[in-house]
């Protein structure tokens, strides 16, 4: 019997798996905000997309499937972020999520910026797809 990721079963996290194609690993993706709340929801929004196997003529790899993925959790119970005010916006290396349905992990280090842990409950996920801005 194959197990499902848990990301698979958290509300939303299969719409994330169906519009990047695959499970997420949000390298390269930007923190936009983190919200914490008292006694309301809490979030984190990322910028995320993947990266193909082909690069420009530049050499720069190309992108596709951009998207803003909000990830909210209706109660928090545990808080830690390091590099918070730094001063550099946060680039994740690698996030995961753990735990269970009832009580989730969401932990990321990050290549730049801030980086952290949110444990709590009541998490879903809901991805708005997008084109990136040109620079």
């Amino acid at each position: 019997m194959i197990e499902k990721s848990l990301l698979s079963q958290i509300p939303g996290g299969s719409s994330a798996i169906e519009w990047f194609g695959r499970e997420p690993k949000f390298h390269d993706a930007e923190v936009l905000d983190i919200r914490l709340m008292q006694n309301a929801a809490s979030s984190i929004r990322l910028h995320a997309w993947n990266t193909t196997d082909s690069v420009d003529r530049d050499g720069y790899f190309l992108t596709e499937k951009h998207a803003t993925v909000d990830i909210e959790f209706q109660a928090v119970d545990l808080i830690e972020l390091s590099n918070f005010g730094d001063g550099h916006k946060g680039i994740v290396f690698s996030l995961e999520f753990t735990g269970s349905l009832q009580l989730t992990e969401i932990s990321w280090t990050s290549s730049v910026g801030v980086e952290g842990r949110i444990v709590g409950c009541g998490v879903s996920i809901s991805v708005s797809p997008h084109q990136p801005a040109e620079e």
